[in-house]
């Protein structure tokens, strides 16, 4: 992440959670960044500083005045007058973040060598629910190459249990013997 991501989108977040606002704010700059992933022109065109300041102002009212709250609009000129639109994607990282801080979230990137059923998901949540006192959002990947078993990243920290990285560790066992 940024500094200018770090420092905008948990200013835009402060002041959501101080009017109390944040779930819908990020609702919209979840559907905002959506859009602007498949509107890669559009990204361009609120950097092209050969536009005036004010007519990208103008554009970006045209495009979303009345879909979302004021304040995200307001964001949007905000980033785009600083000719630093394409530090969206960063800024709304930087809210996420805070966000799940403030309401206790876990998000949790699960990578399985295959689907995991409906109850394993369940009792993977909960599991990581008791031992992080925190609600937990799986993000499911899934990788054959792990041949089995699971690894589950949060916070920084990984816990693999994955037989790819078993093999691995063996095999760094078996050659240091030798």
């Amino acid at each position: 992440m940024t500094a200018f991501g770090q420092v905008y989108g948990e200013g835009l977040f402060d002041l959501a959670s101080e009017e109390g606002i944040d779930k819908q704010v990020l609702s919209e700059l979840k559907t905002i960044s959506s859009i602007l992933s498949e509107e890669h022109d559009y990204v361009r065109l609120m950097m092209n500083q050969s536009i005036p300041a004010a007519e990208r102002a103008g554009l970006l009212q045209d495009a979303f005045a009345g879909r979302c709250h004021q304040y995200v609009l307001n964001f949007l000129k905000l980033i785009s007058d600083r000719n630093a639109f394409d530090q969206f994607p960063q800024c709304l990282s930087a809210y996420e973040k805070r966000y799940h801080e403030k309401h206790n979230i876990e998000f949790v990137t699960v990578t399985t060598a295959i689907e995991l059923t409906k109850l394993q998901k369940e009792r993977l949540t909960a599991a990581l629910h008791e031992r992080t006192g925190k609600e937990i959002l799986l993000k499911e990947i899934v990788d054959p190459s792990v041949r089995g078993g699971i690894r589950c990243e949060m916070s920084g920290y990984t816990l693999d249990n994955t037989i790819l990285t078993k093999l691995a560790t063996l095999r760094r066992s078996l050659s240091s013997a030798y």
